[in-house]
């Protein structure tokens, strides 16, 4: 035997301590990364809004919009997908009222509630 059961403790302890030093840089750097990605999305998200409102607003009435929008037509007719900005009337039974659903985006969806009673505010 060449080495003391405690001199192997010892050097067991330190390979261990030694081994997590990549892992918790590893960690730091990841969750540095990650912030600086926030960071970078809340700064960019109203840049990115203006410049969707920029692209649609001037894109879809030139010939590359349309083509666009007519290859989007075809994709949905072969894929036979529903339109996905579409308004939903639900009445509600035994009441004088329905609901609108007003599609937002892909998935989001807005709710308005309207009174057909007649009586008004």
């Amino acid at each position: 035997a060449c080495c003391s059961p405690s001199a192997r403790r010892n050097y067991m302890r330190t390979l261990a301590v030694l081994s997590l030093v990549p892992a918790l840089l590893a960690l730091l750097v990841t969750g540095v990364a990650s912030l600086a990605v926030l960071l970078l999305r809340m700064a960019s998200g109203p840049l990115v809004y203006v410049a969707f409102t920029m692209v649609t607003r001037h894109l879809y009435p030139t010939r590359l919009g349309r083509l666009h929008i007519a290859f989007y037509r075809w994709h949905r007719w072969w894929y036979r997908t529903p339109l996905h900005s579409r308004t939903v009337r639900v009445a509600v039974e035994g009441r004088a009222a329905s609901v609108f659903t007003i599609a937002c985006f892909m998935d989001n969806y807005a709710y308005l509630v309207v009174d057909e009673s007649g009586d008004g505010p």
